[in-house]
């Protein structure tokens, strides 16, 4: 088995879709099979952009 780890990070003003797109995403890719794991509320505010 080959495990691969990305981090996908979104960035854009509030109210542009940013969470929208990331849930999206999320969803198809598990979809095809792939284990997803979504931020938790403490991954949020350090400077990142989910």
């Amino acid at each position: 088995m080959v495990t691969v780890t990305a981090r996908l990070e979104i960035a854009g003003t509030h109210g542009t879709g940013t969470t929208t797109l990331a849930r999206r995403i999320e969803m198809e890719l598990r979809a095809t099979g792939l284990s997803v794991t979504a931020p938790t509320a403490g991954d949020r505010g350090r400077g990142r952009s989910y």
